[in-house]
C-alpha cells in the first residue's frame, strides 16, 4: 500500500521536475491516490464486518435451535414423569 502510493508520489514528482505538472497538480494527483486507497481500505474493513456480523447472526440462529429443542427434551421428560406419577 505505501510502497505503491510512494511511487505515486515519485512519479509525480519527476513529471514535475520535467515540467509535466505543476505542484498543485502532485498535491491533488497525491490527494486523489489517498483517496482511492482509504476508499479500498473501507469497502475491505465493511466487508469484514459485514462477513463478521454474518457470522454472529448464524451462531445466535443456532443457539436459538438447540435452546428450543432442549425445551421441547425437558417438557417431554416432564410430561412422562407426571404420567409415571
Amino acid at each position: 500500500m505505501t510502497f505503491a502510493l510512494n511511487m505515486f508520489q515519485l512519479e509525480a514528482v519527476l513529471k514535475r521536475e520535467r515540467g509535466d505538472m505543476s505542484s498543485d497538480e502532485v498535491g491533488r494527483q497525491s490527494l486523489v491516490q489517498q483517496n482511492i486507497e482509504l476508499r479500498r481500505k473501507l469497502e475491505e474493513e465493511h466487508s469484514n464486518y459485514k462477513q463478521k456480523l454474518q457470522f454472529y447472526q448464524d451462531g445466535q440462529a443456532r443457539q436459538a435451535q438447540l435452546v428450543q429443542k432442549l425445551q421441547a427434551k425437558v417438557s417431554t421428560h416432564l410430561s412422562h414423569m407426571h404420567t409415571l406419577s
